[in-house]
């Protein structure tokens, strides 16, 4: 199996150049390991896909640092909005682009990087990447490691390709007892695998560079994706009429979609206004979060949240940087990608499953009228957080020994 993959993928490595080229795109060239930034000697290198895994980086090396400031660090990312992340840790932290999975691209990036240890974060498991770091016999790390039950199947069915992340030099530190099971199903050994928690509950609050304008509540609907917009847009019209003084900020997940959204929000005849080209004194009905990193941040800004990626069945997103930020929080029937933080806020009552506009419509209506309500379930989901941190404590204790 490993070897057929290798052989398809430097197959398509001509073929990838090529689309580069004519892409025009200046991340491939970094994309296939050709450009890099000059490196310390033999660095730990830190990996995390995109910007949720890139905010755990983060995490990770200021955690590191204060173990031994003197250790060199470098940090990588899949996509630019990970990349944007990581520039935001330090300036002295070299960062760039995780190489595509081609057998040339691999190694030279393991030859000019020339790390010491490697650390993915979450599921970072790259067959041709593993092959050839495994050859260099030193340490490697998962942290925060989960493997998503709806995927089991398919792991299990090429499990051949990810053997090479299973040796003595490994260490695994899982989200869960059920992640951790499913890593010894894939070939891990027992002893190299331990139960250390979601490092996401021990994510702060991080401030917000601006205020939100706005007029009375505000309701912030994060990573919303297809199909859910429509949804919403429909519970907030319900909402405005109850409270007109209610402001909603859509945040796409994937902000290539905000003129799209900005588009269905002015058909459906409300003012809007991207946060990108906000101006002093502008308080439309509608934001539409268009710049990459502030989500969370402004969390802290907003009478209640919604999750998105859960009204349709794409799994859900975290909906732990609202509750850490005192927001109560709302998500529909689809958090699988995120069961157990989900399952944590609802049984302590820091947040509440909705089937459907009219469900969300009522939920929130009783929050924005009573604001003691409204601070029972922020106060019970920080409360209900607390017995699950400590994460990184036991992930850097089990990582870097």
């Amino acid at each position: 199996m490993i070897a057929l993959y290798q052989t398809l993928t430097r197959l398509i490595s001509p073929i990838v150049g090529v689309y580069g080229h004519f892409q025009r795109d200046p991340a491939w060239p970094e994309r296939l390991a050709q450009e890099l930034p000059t490196l310390p000697t033999a660095p730990l290198w830190i990996h995390g896909a995109s910007v949720g895994e890139a905010r755990l980086v983060k995490m990770l090396v200021r955690g590191l640092r204060e173990q031994d400031p003197t250790r060199p660090i470098v940090a990588s990312a899949v996509t630019g909005t990970g990349i944007d992340q990581l520039a935001t840790i330090d300036p002295a932290l070299p960062h760039f682009r995780w190489p595509l999975d081609l057998p040339s691209a691999v190694s030279r990036a393991l030859d000019h990087v020339d790390p010491s240890a490697v650390w993915l974060v979450e599921t970072e498991l790259w067959p041709n990447f593993l092959r050839a770091y495994r050859r260099c016999s030193r340490p490697l790390r998962v942290a925060n490691a989960r493997l998503a039950p709806e995927k089991m199947a398919r792991y299990l069915r090429f499990r051949s390709l990810y053997r090479d992340a299973f040796y003595t030099q490994t260490r695994i530190a899982a989200q869960t007892d059920a992640d951790a099971e499913r890593f010894v199903q894939l070939g891990a050994a027992d002893a190299c695998v331990r139960v250390c928690g979601n490092l996401k509950f021990d994510l702060g609050v991080p401030r917000a560079s601006d205020q939100v304008p706005h007029d009375g509540s505000l309701w912030i609907a994060g990573s919303t994706r297809p199909g859910e917009e429509e949804m919403l847009l429909q519970a907030f019209g319900t909402l405005r009429s109850q409270h007109p003084s209610l402001t909603l900020m859509l945040a796409p997940r994937h902000i290539e979609r905000a003129a799209e959204v900005e588009q269905m929000t002015q058909t459906q005849g409300w003012e809007v206004r991207r946060w990108s080209q906000r101006q002093p004194g502008s308080r439309p009905a509608v934001w539409i979060l268009d710049t990459l990193g502030e989500l969370a941040s402004l969390y802290s800004q907003a009478t209640f949240a919604f999750i998105g990626g859960s009204l349709r069945p794409f799994g859900g997103h975290s909906p732990l940087e609202p509750a850490a930020a005192g927001c109560p929080v709302l998500f529909g029937p689809h958090m699988h990608h995120f069961e157990l933080p989900a399952r944590v806020l609802i049984d302590g009552g820091g947040a509440f499953e909705v089937r459907g506009p009219d469900d969300l419509a009522r939920l929130a209506s009783s929050w924005i009228a009573d604001p003691n309500a409204r601070a029972g379930v922020a106060a019970a989901a920080a409360s209900s957080m607390a017995p699950h941190q400590g994460a990184l404590q036991r992930t850097l204790d089990w990582l870097a020994a």
